[in-house]
Parts: C-alpha cells; sequence; structure tokens
C-alpha cells in the first residue's frame, strides 16, 4: 500500500503527473486493487527529504466535482489507509494580480457555495427578496422570476497538513517551476491589464480557495459573488477542493482515520478567459499549470517524515 496517494480528477491527467514523478526520479510500479470493485492505480517509490524511501501513488475520482472528491477520497482512505493525500490538479484565477498562468496555490481555506433551494417569485414579492443577501433572482419572463437561496461554507486543512507547508521549500519550490511568457498578440486577446509585466511562475502561500459544482467562466457572475463577499478571499476556483478536505475532515473527526490531506492548484486559465487561454499552443498552459501543480505535490509528499508515525 503507498504512503502517500496523489489524487487527481479525471483520469486524463494521472498519464501527465506520472511523468512528472518519473522526471523527479521516481520508479515506477503499476497495481491492481484486488477486490471487484477495486481501484487502479500507479504506484512509484520516492526518497523522501528526511533521506528514507516511501511509495507515492496516483489515482483519479473518475470525474469533476466536490461529490465525486468526497466520496472517492473516503473511498481511498479506507482502501489504502496512505497517511498524506494530496489533490493535484488545476484551477481558474479569480485573481490575475495575484494569481497568474503557471503559478501554483496550495490553499490554506476552502470556500464553498451553493444554491440549495429554488422558489418561484411573483413581481409584488421582489423588493423584499432583493433586500435579502441570502437570495439570488433571475428574469424568467416579463413579470415572473426565481430565486435561489444560497447556502456558504468553508473548510481547511488539518493542523498536520499545515505544519507540512512551514517544511516546504517555497523560493526553490517556485524557482523549479516552468514558466511560458505571453506573446504580446496573446496580452492583447486577454485584455488583462495586469499581465503587461511579465514575472516568471510561482508559488502562492497563505491563499484561499473557492470550490464549486460548475466550470466556473464568467467575469460578471465573479463580480458579483465578490460583490455578495461569497468568494471570501479566494484567489482562485476549481470544483472538487471542498470535497476533498471535507471528507478527510469529516473522517478524522467520526471515523478516527488520521488522514493529512492538502490541495495543489496550478492556474490554467482565468476566470471568463477560459477559451482564449486554451487557444494559446493548443492548451500548453492547462498542461503547464498541471506539471507545475505535480511538482509541488512531490515535493511536499517528500517533506513528509513518514519514518515518525512508525512503532
Amino acid at each position: 500500500m503507498p504512503d502517500a496517494l496523489i489524487i487527481c480528477a479525471r483520469n486524463q491527467e494521472v498519464a501527465e503527473i506520472a511523468q512528472t514523478i518519473r522526471d523527479a526520479g521516481g520508479q515506477k510500479q503499476v497495481i491492481q486493487g484486488g477486490k471487484p470493485n477495486g481501484f487502479s492505480y500507479v504506484q512509484y517509490q520516492l526518497v523522501s527529504k528526511h533521506g528514507s524511501n516511501f511509495s507515492l501513488a496516483i489515482a483519479n475520482c473518475g470525474d469533476m466535482g466536490n461529490v465525486y472528491s468526497a466520496v472517492r477520497t473516503a473511498a481511498f482512505i479506507n482502501e489504502f489507509a496512505a497517511r498524506l493525500y494530496i489533490f493535484c490538479g488545476i484551477a481558474g484565477s479569480l485573481e490575475p494580480s495575484k494569481a497568474r498562468l503557471g503559478d501554483v496555490i496550495i490553499p490554506t481555506k476552502v470556500h464553498h457555495y451553493r444554491q440549495d433551494k429554488v422558489y418561484d417569485n411573483a413581481p409584488d414579492q421582489m423588493p423584499d427578496i432583493l433586500t435579502k443577501s441570502s437570495f439570488e433572482c433571475f428574469e424568467m419572463m416579463s413579470d415572473r422570476h426565481v430565486r435561489f437561496r444560497q447556502a456558504t461554507a468553508s473548510v481547511k486543512p488539518v493542523n498536520e497538513a499545515l505544519q507540512l507547508l512551514t517544511d516546504l521549500e517555497f523560493q526553490k519550490c517556485s524557482e523549479e517551476l516552468e514558466t511560458i511568457e505571453l506573446e504580446v498578440c496573446e496580452l492583447d486577446n486577454l485584455g488583462i491589464e495586469e499581465l503587461r509585466s511579465h514575472r516568471p511562475c510561482q508559488l502562492i502561500r497563505e491563499e484561499d480557495l473557492f470550490s464549486w459544482e460548475m466550470v466556473f467562466n464568467s467575469a460578471l457572475y465573479r463580480e458579483k459573488l465578490k460583490d455578495k463577499n461569497a468568494l471570501g478571499s479566494s484567489v482562485a476556483v476549481d470544483m472538487e477542493s471542498f470535497g476533498f478536505l471535507l471528507s478527510i475532515s469529516e473522517l478524522r473527526e467520526y471515523g478516527g482515520m488520521p488522514a493529512v490531506g492538502l490541495v495543489v492548484r496550478g492556474i490554467s486559465d482565468y476566470v471568463g478567459y477560459k477559451a482564449q487561454c486554451d487557444s494559446f499552443q493548443s492548451e500548453a498552459y492547462r498542461h503547464l499549470a498541471l506539471r507545475n501543480a505535480a511538482r509541488v505535490a512531490i515535493k511536499l509528499a517528500q517533506v513528509y517524515d513518514y519514518d515518525s508515525l512508525q512503532g
């Protein structure tokens, strides 16, 4: 069984993460789960910062979304009993001035937002409803609206996981990230003035992440959620981190599972400009973001002291 497990959303991401592990010196061993519904995963042997060998595996959730990540994370913890779990993948930037293409974020808090009830709304109800921040209204016909009740929550990695960040050499990690400089024509296509001054990709620390159930590609809705303070101080958005961290937190509290989990996300696009970002060099930034996230995930796995947990 692996000592650490990298989880990604989709099977397509496994190969790219696996190649990054091999580039870091990982020795590959493919193992098939023994149960009828067992999990296929790829396992590697690496050397930790403390000088000991440890096994690092990769598995995927089967699809995108917090439901998939929560269910599969619980199943992986039960199946593998690893000590460290890292959710690795890509994310969209909500703040281009802070999180740029290729940057990597390890969030210390993840915010979740959903709509948990929908109502028909008559015109004479509108003034009252619009004053309530817990509702969103959308016009369906000239005299009719529907309203959605919103719900928010947040979750943090456990203290043992956050301790790993103090052992991680942030500056060295940033220096090892790949960078692709945007061409002038690409900058013009995006029209985001903050990107005019080039800087190398970097590892972002002490920032929040927003996680919900849809692909987020609306700059207008981003501004609406910021106005409602639903994003917190999030600099990026994904679809799995909340379910992943919540699953670990619940299993630790109620199931006695001593699992430790962190999220590592590479910035692949800017919210509202996904198509433009994906069009650059055949999704080059999407692949770059995943590779950079995998590099940081490997570094985290290597600073974990597996020997201290033995005996």
